[in-house]
């Protein structure tokens, strides 16, 4: 028996109003069920038709030898062992093996048996109904009524004349007349129809009752979308269970006490694999006892269907998602005898459609991250979509522009024109459209946009649409029409070179400076117009990246050279690879004339220099000598006047003290001279040393106090820690000899002067300030010019020349010298040296 039958229908048989017999075509009995011996007193043993009225026995071998695969509805009578005649109703396949009967009571006109089948049929997506002679509905299941909703937006109701409901759709209702009509007279029909697109196999068999037909019975499956099963029902010669065994899908029946009714192999090992022990047809499911968070929420789902709550939804259940429905099982009278329960793994399908959803995520994203606006419309020009590049390009947001035609988006004067560009587009004489159009922004702004579309067609090759980008290119249209400007409008020469130097573009300012058109030089290397002598000098220099400016001489059209001064860049690409050279020239023929006759001056001015400097030696030197021969003939008077006595001696004394300070005086200026002629020769040099720079300038300060008649010291103060410092000391003892002397000789009759040494973080400061006759304010820029004397200084002595080679002192070791005098009140020299 096992082998043939699924012991879950041996189970379903035990139940009430059940019974299950397998009968060979022999008739045969080799199998039947307690229910079934209990009801009609059989043994395994006994011949069918030794138990069967004969009319009943030749009508159950007849069905026997029916073709197989058909649904049967027959009543046979069959007699117990006790004499009573009771009715069986066959409602399953035959097949060439056996035939399964389920026993009914017909002294009801129900059967619940039917409605098992029914709840089962339902969940794997078969249509099923019965009908009797008037077409009056005595039994349907909810994939009938999803049939009839879906299709004729109505649900007939149980006992309502079917025909009613389809008499309108001529093609339906000559289809059901055609096969229901043929089956009421005895025959029965397995067709494939075709309704709405849609492909439907039928299986219709008459309903029997003591031999008379009382109805008919069909079942209905949607090909197209339930092909293979539709296949294995009603296709292959399977029971039931061989049906719900052959999907992976878990398919299980409980009655009101939550006992299993019937369920698959895919469900019996999940059920095991989680408590550790089988199911059991009879046997109440393990999650009615159990507490875990899945058997509760089964539990309340298990209620709401005993409710007469059909629900399909999908969940997580034991880390799988999955589709489950749950439905009612009701007979005609509507009591719910129990539930039957589909669920699907999708697990595959979710991780597909996540996938799905995270791919589409990265394609928004990248979309999205794109600066071109890339969009699709459809045939009548609306959008269809944009990314979000179209916002901040053209400041509408997706969602407000989705819809609308893209010409509203246009500039009004480019409608047209943007028209006659896509018409080839449109006509198909060509595969893409590519152009510029101006679209305008939703503050006003024109942006300059460069099209490029292409169609799209739906899977029969009709357009649908157009899809491609939009780039935004005002500021490269601004950047060339300025280009275009200014390489038009300046003198410079703009051109562009490959990296070897051919030209590549070059501006139309060379007609009006070389003569030349610039199609003249495209292609051509500078080289060719390059004077000769500065080819080697103009290829070095080019070679050098750190090169700004090259000067070299270029030959115009007529044959004449000008000289040109040119700048040149490296343009490089995105990844920083050079790929030409840009190069602005212009004529300097003016400028090079100037520099050379600048050359020319100061080659005279140098041997000015030179003639200069030899006069001031030739001429001190002869100055020098007279003067010093003067200087010893007064001396020599001197002494012989103090051995003589003349009356006038007095007379004599005073002319010859005259003669001596002169001699001093004119020695003073001829050294002074010669030293401003050295410092500003290029032989000029200091050598530093490490000098205690405080006791160098006591010593300047004690031998000045000791040259003053009128009893006057000039003060020395220091100001922090005293440190050395590198200095030609000879050079700075004259630079402070020279500022000492002059603060008393300026301020004669005033307050002494005052001197402070500073010593700060990186210099020395020396400050010297008198109280004397100050500086005109008027005078203070010309006071390091040479041989210049204020105008306040009267008679006293100087030379002009004394602050002149201070400064030039000072400037030799990279300090600075500067003042602040204000007439009648005083001035302040100041000197900083660095300590190195």
């Amino acid at each position: 028996m096992k082998h043939l039958i699924s012991e879950e229908l041996i189970q379903l048989s035990k139940l009430k109003n059940f019974g299950l017999v397998l009968i060979q075509l022999n008739t045969q009995i080799i199998a039947l069920t307690e229910n079934c011996e209990e009801r009609l007193h059989l043994s395994e043993h006994l011949l069918l038709d030794t138990i069967l009225a004969e009319e009943s026995a030749n009508t159950l071998k007849k069905f026997i030898n029916s073709k197989p695969g058909t649904i049967q509805g027959q009543s046979i009578a069959a007699t117990t062992r006790s004499g009573n005649i009771i009715y069986i109703t066959c409602i399953s396949c035959s097949t060439e093996q056996a035939l399964i009967l389920l026993k009914i009571d017909f002294s009801k006109k129900e059967t619940d048996s039917f409605f098992y089948l029914e709840s089962l049929l339902s969940n794997l997506g078969i249509i099923f109904y019965a009908i009797d002679t008037d077409f009056a509905l005595l039994t349907k299941n909810f994939s009938f009524d999803q049939l009839f909703k879906n299709y004729f937006k109505i649900v007939p109701n149980i006992g309502d004349n079917l025909f009613e409901f389809i008499k309108d759709n001529e093609a339906v209702a000559e289809t059901f007349l055609q096969y229901t009509n043929k089956c009421l007279a005895g025959e029965y029909a397995v067709e494939s129809v075709n309704f709405k697109s849609l492909s439907f196999s039928f299986s219709m068999s008459p309903i029997k009752y003591d031999n008379e037909i009382r109805g008919v019975a069909v079942l209905v499956m949607d090909k197209s979308k339930e092909e293979k099963l539709l296949e294995k029902l009603f296709r292959t010669n399977t029971n039931m269970v061989s049906i719900i065994n052959s999907t992976d899908e878990l398919i299980y029946a409980l009655d009101r006490e939550y006992k299993f009714l019937v369920f698959n192999d895919a469900y019996k090992e999940l059920y095991t694999s989680i408590f550790k022990t089988e199911p059991k047809i009879g046997e109440t499911t393990a999650h009615a006892q159990s507490d875990s968070p899945i058997s509760v929420a089964l539990k309340k789902w298990y209620q709401l269907a005993m409710e007469g709550e059909s629900m399909h939804f999908e969940t997580d259940i034991y880390n799988t998602f999955a589709d489950v429905k749950l439905n009612p099982i009701k007979n005609t009278k509507g009591d719910i005898l129990g539930i039957s329960i589909y669920s699907r793994d999708i697990s595959s399908i979710k991780e597909s459609e996540r996938k799905l959803a995270e791919s589409e995520k990265q394609y928004k994203y990248v979309l999205d991250s794109v600066n071109d606006i890339i969009f699709q419309t459809d045939n009548a020009g609306n959008w269809i979509f944009l990314n979000r590049s179209w916002l901040k390009v053209m400041e509408y947001s997706v969602e407000e522009t989705i819809g609308k035609p893209f010409f509203n988006y246009l500039h009004p004067d480019d409608v047209q024109k943007n028209y006659e560009l896509f018409l080839p587009l449109i006509e198909g004489k060509k595969n893409y459209c590519n152009h510029e159009i101006r679209y305008v922004t939703k503050s006003g702004r024109i942006k300059w946009i460069r099209v490029y579309a292409t169609l799209t067609h739906d899977d029969f090759g009709q357009a649908t649409g157009t899809a491609g980008t939009l780039q935004d290119i005002t500021k490269e249209k601004e950047t060339l029409e300025l280009y275009q400007l200014v390489s038009n409008n300046i003198a410079d020469i703009i051109c562009l070179h490959s990296l070897d130097s051919i030209y590549e573009y070059v501006s139309p300012s060379i007609v009006y400076t070389l003569g030349y058109e610039p199609y003249e030089l495209i292609g051509k290397s500078p080289f060719e117009f390059v004077h000769s002598d500065d080819r080697k000098d103009l290829m070095f220099n080019l070679e050098r990246e750190n090169e700004e400016l090259l000067i070299y001489r270029f030959k115009n059209k007529k044959g004449y050279f000008h000289w040109l001064e040119t700048s040149r860049k490296t343009i490089n690409d995105s990844t920083g690879k050079p790929v030409s050279i840009l190069t602005s020239s212009r004529i300097i023929d003016t400028r090079i004339e100037a520099e050379q006759k600048m050359h020319q001056a100061l080659e005279k001015e140098k041997k000015l220099n030179t003639l200069k400097s030899r006069f001031v030696s030739m001429a001190s030197h002869e100055f020098k000598n007279p003067l010093a021969a003067i200087k010893s003939s007064t001396e020599l008077l001197n002494r012989y006047l103090s051995k003589a006595t003349i009356a006038n001696a007095e007379q004599f004394n005073k002319h010859l003290h005259t003669i001596n300070e002169e001699i001093d005086r004119m020695t003073f200026l001829i050294n002074d001279i010669l030293l401003l002629e050295k410092v500003e020769s290029s032989a000029f040099v200091i050598n530093k040393q490490e000098t205690d720079i405080v006791t160098a300038i006591q010593k300047i300060a004690d031998r000045q106090n000791g040259m003053q008649s009128d009893g006057r010291r000039i003060n020395v103060s220091i100001i922090n820690a005293p440190r050395n410092v590198m200095i030609d000391e000879a050079k700075v003892i004259h630079v402070l000899d020279n500022l000492i002397s002059n603060a008393f000789k300026y301020s004669v009759g005033r307050l002494s002067p005052e001197l402070s040494i500073q010593f700060d973080a990186t210099k020395v400061k020396i400050e010297i300030r008198d109280h004397g006759i100050g500086i005109p304010n008027d005078e203070h820029d010309k006071l390091f010019n040479s041989f210049f004397r204020a105008r306040n200084v009267n008679n006293i002595e100087g030379t002009g020349l004394g602050l002149v080679i201070a400064k030039n002192f000072i400037d030799f070791h990279g300090g600075n010298i500067y003042f602040s005098s204000e007439e009648n009140r005083g001035t302040s020299f100041a000197i900083t040296l660095p300590y190195a």
